[in-house]
């Protein structure tokens, strides 16, 4: 996402909106350039990534032909309910709710495809009743994985892998 990690562009700051284009933009790259259609795309979201994906899952975009409601499923880790919700709680979040950003907790249920989330139970980045919350509004959810003892960045890449794996094949019907 522009003005996160590595991907840099001159002036650009990081932003909720950057973040939007930037995976709109991924997108149109996926299902026009590389012609692969919705049904073959699982969307992945990880930390405040997850407000991105979240959003992109949740609608149509415009002016596309193709639209990400049709996805073939959608993978969390460590998600988020709100950016506030993350720092202040649910009650702050209500009350500078003009700032708040990446408010997954109401996009969430708007999403179609299946949704699996997994989240550390020690994550002291993002608390695990963010992941709860917003496994609690999905429309078909998948079973979570709460990794017990694990926090935000040493969740056990095998576990992780391992989840995501049984998710992809319940998707292929395997």
């Amino acid at each position: 996402y522009v003005g996160y990690s590595l991907s840099q562009l001159e002036g650009a700051e990081p932003s909720e909106e950057g973040c939007i284009r930037s995976i709109v933009a991924a997108w149109r790259y996926c299902t026009e350039q590389l012609m692969i259609a919705p049904q073959d795309i699982v969307i992945f979201g990880r930390s405040i990534g997850s407000g991105p994906s979240v959003d992109l899952a949740s609608r149509e975009v415009e002016g596309s032909a193709h639209s990400p409601l049709d996805v073939a499923g959608v993978l969390l880790q460590s998600p988020i309910e709100s950016g506030a919700r993350v720092a202040f709680g649910e009650t702050v979040s209500w009350i500078g709710y003009s700032l708040d950003i990446f408010r997954n907790y109401e996009k969430i249920g708007k999403i179609r495809a299946p949704c699996a989330i997994m989240h550390g139970t020690a994550d002291k980045v993002v608390p695990l009743c963010n992941g709860q919350n917003l496994h609690a509004l999905l429309q078909r959810p998948f079973e979570p994985l709460w990794i017990d003892g694990y926090g935000h960045n040493d969740m056990p890449q095998d576990r992780c892998f391992g989840y995501a794996k049984g998710f992809l094949d319940t998707l292929n019907g395997r």
